[in-house]
């Protein structure tokens, strides 16, 4: 199969809710509330041709994937935990929900910033 290349041009809204609480420890905990809407606005066109190397007789083929759905809501919540200036942990959970498919992401991490007081300081 040569080399394929599909392209994707979404347009998207939403809103974000955010709170801090300070912990008796000291840390900061900023939970987060995320919703909105996404628009595909590019070709949802999933078809790539193909054939087999070295055996030009087989002629080529044509494989179909599924269409993205054209509009998809997405929802998601998080909580950063800032330990110090510099340093965030936090984890997300995010999904996107259309009419015939639905994704799902979890992600965990901490943010080390040099220099300045890491994302999840600024938001206070």
């Amino acid at each position: 199969m040569a080399s394929h290349t599909t392209s994707s041009a979404q347009v998207g809204a939403g809103v974000r809710f955010n709170t801090s609480y300070r912990t008796a420890g000291g840390w900061w905990l900023t939970p987060e509330v995320r919703v909105g809407l996404s628009e595909e606005v590019g070709s949802r066109t999933t078809g790539v041709s193909a054939s087999f190397a070295g055996v030009p007789s087989a002629g080529s083929f044509t494989l179909t994937g599924v269409p993205p759905d054209r509009t998809q809501a997405t929802a998601g919540l998080g909580i950063v935990m800032t330990a110090s200036p510099q340093l965030d942990l936090f984890i997300d959970a995010d999904g996107r929900f259309g009419a015939t498919q639905r994704s799902g992401l979890i992600s965990t991490g901490l943010r080390w910033s040099f220099g300045g007081p890491a994302s999840g300081t600024a938001r206070r």
